[in-house]
């Protein structure tokens, strides 16, 4: 029997230009052919200050890519917010959706930042949906 998926979300701080949107396609581009590559699904948000990610898959791919990421120099305070087994994939179709830089996530992730308890369960419950209700195919115009 194999060992079920993983997800997890995690967000940080952009170290990248708040307008360098070029940037952050780059970043799009690379990781969706490696996510791909790895058997990994998931879908990015960026906001003026932040970067929040959802990433699901194999617990050894989504680990190591997540090492990966925490060594990435164009953002920083890389914090993992939850982790958990899934049966199923909620972007099974996207080696990386993304949908654009989004201001209107960034009030949600700066206060998932501060929150504690179950504050902090409600606050991650919504950003996880947020992050669902935007997301897009890297290679489709928002």
């Amino acid at each position: 029997m194999s060992l079920p998926e993983r997800s997890l979300l995690y967000v940080s701080h952009k170290t990248i230009d708040p307008g360098a949107e070029e940037v952050i396609q780059d970043i799009v581009s690379a990781a969706s052919v490696k996510n791909a590559a790895l058997g990994v699904t998931g879908a990015l948000v960026a906001t003026r200050a932040h970067f929040a990610q959802i990433l699901e898959g194999p617990a050894d791919a989504v680990h190591d890519l997540m090492d990966s990421i925490c060594r990435d120099a164009r953002h920083t305070n890389v914090i993992v917010l939850r982790e958990w087994a899934i049966i199923g994939r909620s972007f099974a179709d996207f080696s990386l959706a993304y949908s654009g830089p989004s201001s209107y996530v960034a009030k949600h992730v700066v206060g998932v930042s501060h929150a504690v308890g179950d504050d902090l369960t409600i606050k991650v419950d919504r950003v996880i949906a947020l992050i669902a209700g935007l997301a897009v195919p890297a290679d489709v115009d928002a």
